[in-house]
């Protein structure tokens, strides 16, 4: 978590009916994942390998505390995760937004889109202020901005039966999809050679009913 409660309101989302109470500071973020490492240890358990910003909140509207928590995770010298252990979630609150991963040293990169029409992701995420496009355009300029080795994205799409589940959706996704592709892939194609850890992961997350919920 990046903060208590969250700004976004998502329709789907405990916490997006909180509304926002305050964000965390960076310690308190990274307090999470020694309670994580230390409970791991506990129960006889490997150590973790992969810390997601995914719980409550908006990271990128905490970004600073978020910049500083990621730069701790993966310092050597403390919590050690590799960089691309460390993934931020973010459902885009501007273009701009994505200028937090364009940089070498970023973290993993995962973007909320739960739809590919702008008129059902507002219905999905009410804050939305801009387009779909507008929102790949940054998200392309990040990437750009990568390591061509670091450029692989991660898309979230919560499924909601009869909501954004059909083939439909399947389809306009994957359209709107392959520009981040091609821009991933780039000059690390190779047909003949081995696969990359580069490119669009898209991630199917099952919708779990939430008290008030509009589905």
């Amino acid at each position: 978590s990046s903060q208590v409660g969250c700004a976004r309101g998502c329709t789907f989302c405990a916490t997006g009916r909180m509304g926002i109470v305050r964000n965390l500071t960076a310690s308190e973020i990274l307090d999470q994942a020694v309670a994580g490492i230390a409970e791991c240890a506990a129960r006889g358990l490997p150590p973790p390998r992969n810390v997601v910003f995914m719980g409550m909140g908006e990271p990128l509207d905490n970004a600073d505390a978020v910049r500083d928590a990621c730069a701790s995770l993966t310092d050597g010298d403390k919590f050690a995760f590799g960089r691309d252990r460390v993934t931020v979630s973010t459902v885009a609150p501007t273009p701009g937004c994505f200028e937090f991963f364009a940089r070498a040293d970023a973290p993993a990169i995962a973007f909320s889109l739960h739809a590919a029409d702008d008129a059902l992701r507002r219905r999905l995420v009410p804050t939305a202020r801009y387009s779909l496009a507008e929102l790949r355009d940054g998200l392309l300029r990040a990437l750009a901005a990568r390591p061509t080795k670091r450029r692989r994205v991660v898309v979230e799409c919560v499924l909601i039966r009869d909501v954004n589940d059909g083939v439909d959706d399947a389809e306009a996704i994957a359209d709107f999809l392959k520009p981040l592709e091609a821009a991933c892939r780039g000059a690390n194609s190779n047909a003949d050679g081995p696969r990359r850890r580069t490119g669009v992961l898209v991630n199917l997350i099952p919708f779990n009913a939430v008290a008030s919920s509009d589905f």
